[in-house]
């Protein structure tokens, strides 16, 4: 008897409807819970997921910043260096064309030439009498050359030139190499009737862009002027 009731004792509780339907409402919360942990599961997987893309991307965002800061300062030291280079071929050029001046000889312009004709031929120069004006220059071949421009174009309009040097402009001395690359020297300051002409070359002269400085000799005549030829200003 009781082996008949061990073999069927197991199987009483599958026969008993009370029985089965505890089993199948244990089996509904436990699909209930795990269904529960695959939601919850799937869902921290997929915040995951965004946070880990978020992360990745603000890192990615962070990289390719400080290469475009990276880049816009390579291109900024570019800048610089194209400049300071443009800035010195600049002043590569200044000083190059500053010695060419400095090499080369003076000489009257046609322009020149013809307003100082036209004062030298006026009665400013020439009444009462041929007005003096003597022309003198340093000891260099560039300042005697351009010197002598001057007094053969003053000559050429009757202009008193006298005393000469055998013809040839008197010298001069220069002492400092600053000194005005022309210097009309006049008694005074005093500008009278017998000094007219000496002014009114003066202005011409200024008119005309040369760099002329006045000075004073009182050991001159009043309408005694000269113009002193010296050497160029350094470059």
């Amino acid at each position: 008897m009781r082996k008949i009731s061990g073999r069927f004792g197991g199987g009483a509780m599958w026969g008993s409807i009370p029985a089965l339907e505890t089993i199948a409402s244990f089996a509904f919360w436990v699909g209930i819970v795990a269904g529960s942990f695959a939601l919850v599961a799937g869902a921290a997987l997929t915040v995951t997921s965004d946070r880990i893309a978020a992360l990745t991307k603000i890192q990615a965002d962070g990289r390719m910043s400080e290469a475009d800061a990276r880049v816009a300062e390579a291109e900024r030291k570019v800048a610089e260096a194209n400049q300071r280079a443009e800035e010195a071929k600049a002043e590569a050029a200044r000083v190059n064309e500053r010695l060419q001046k400095a090499q080369e000889a003076r000489r009257l312009t046609t322009n020149q030439i013809e307003e100082l004709d036209r004062l030298f031929r006026s009665d400013v120069f020439q009444k009462p009498q041929a007005r003096k004006l003597r022309v003198s220059s340093v000891e260099d071949a560039e300042a005697r050359m351009f010197a002598m421009q001057f007094q053969n174009l003053m000559a050429a309009c009757g202009v008193n030139i006298y005393p000469t040097d055998g013809g040839l402009p008197s010298t001069c001395v220069q002492l400092n190499p600053e000194t005005s690359p022309l210097i009309l020297t006049v008694k005074s300051g005093d500008v009278n009737d017998d000094m007219q002409h000496l002014a009114h070359f003066e202005h011409l002269m200024l008119n005309l862009g040369f760099v002329m400085k006045l000075e004073y000799d009182p050991k001159l005549q009043p309408d005694e002027g000269v113009l002193h030829v010296m050497r160029k200003a350094a470059a």
